[in-house]
C-alpha cells in the first residue's frame, strides 16, 4: 500500500510539472522581447532555431522534474518519521532519505550550475562567431 502511494504522488507530480511547462512559453510571456526592443536591442533572432534553445528547454524539463522527485521524497520521509511512532528503525531510514534527498538536491544544483555555464559559454562563442566580419575577395 506504502509503495502504491508513493508512486501514485510521484505519478501525479510528474504529470502536473509537465502540464505547467508545457502551458508557459517563455519567451512570449515574459515580455522581456518587448522590454529589449524598447531598450534598443536587436531581438529579431528566432531563439527557437538555436541548439542552446532546445538543450536548454530539455534541461528545464528535467530540472523540474527532479525537483518534483525531490519534493516528494521530503514529503515520504517527512511522513515516515511522524508515523514512526519512536520506533528508532524508522526514524533512522528516514533520516537517511531525508539526507539522501539533499545530497541529490545539492548535486541537481551543480549540475544546473555547470549546464548553466556550458550554455552561455556557447551562447558567447556564437555571438563572436556571428560578429566577425567576413572578407570578400574580389
Amino acid at each position: 500500500m506504502r509503495s502504491f502511494a508513493v508512486a501514485f504522488l510521484i505519478a501525479i507530480s510528474l504529470f502536473f510539472g509537465f502540464s505547467v511547462q508545457a502551458s508557459y512559453n517563455f519567451v512570449n510571456e515574459s515580455g522581456l522581447k518587448e522590454t529589449g526592443e524598447k531598450l534598443g536591442y536587436e531581438t529579431n533572432q528566432n531563439t527557437d532555431t538555436f541548439i542552446e534553445s532546445y538543450v536548454g528547454q530539455v534541461l528545464t524539463v528535467v530540472f523540474s522534474i527532479l525537483g518534483l522527485i525531490f519534493f516528494a521524497l521530503i514529503i515520504y520521509s517527512g511522513f515516515k518519521w511522524m508515523t514512526a511512532q519512536g520506533n528508532e528503525s524508522k526514524i533512522g531510514e528516514a533520516k537517511k532519505i531525508l539526507i539522501n534527498s539533499i545530497i541529490g538536491l545539492i548535486i541537481i544544483f551543480a549540475s544546473y550550475a555547470v549546464s548553466y555555464f556550458v550554455l552561455n559559454a556557447l551562447d558567447s562563442s556564437q555571438k563572436v562567431e556571428s560578429e566577425t566580419p567576413t572578407t570578400v575577395e574580389e
